[in-house]
């Protein structure tokens, strides 16, 4: 799962770090937006009530990151979003029932896990969502358009 993770830190560091400052003012209003459409609906009511917030903020981290990473297309998509939340979700099970197999029998048993598996189709999922839109992409740049 961590294959490639050097990649990913180099991308961080040299793409997505130095965007920040131009990237704030988006994060900003895509945070004021998730929070109005998440929260909106309770925090115009005139009384205090409980809600369970860890499904809003995952749904709202969900929104904010998917507008950086994904673009407009994806990040108000309820498939996509739905999928990105359980995706975490799903990593950390998968984690969990991995680590409760002794240490040399995972290479044997970890694929086989039902918390794997599920995982895996899961990825799968998500990959149907982003393949798209990677391929508009490469496309855009082969025909010398700009970059979101």
């Amino acid at each position: 799962m961590v294959v490639g993770h050097h990649i990913i830190q180099h991308s961080v560091k040299t793409r997505l770090t130095p965007s920040l400052p131009r990237l704030n003012p988006l994060i900003a209003m895509e945070v004021a937006d998730a929070l109005e459409k998440e929260l909106g609906h309770i925090t115009n009511d005139k009384e205090w009530r409980e809600v369970f917030i860890f499904p809003i903020l995952a749904h709202i981290v969900a929104r904010v990151s998917g507008r950086i990473f994904v673009g407009p297309k994806l990040k108000g998509d309820e498939g996509y979003l739905q999928a990105a939340v359980m995706y975490t979700k799903e990593l950390m099970d998968a984690k969990r029932a991995i680590d409760k197999v002794r240490p040399w029998l995972r290479p044997f048993v970890a694929r086989r896990l039902p918390e794997v598996r599920r995982l895996w189709e899961r990825v799968k999922q998500v990959q149907g969502f982003l393949r798209p839109e990677v391929e508009r992409r490469l496309k855009m740049d082969d025909e010398g358009g700009e970059r979101p």
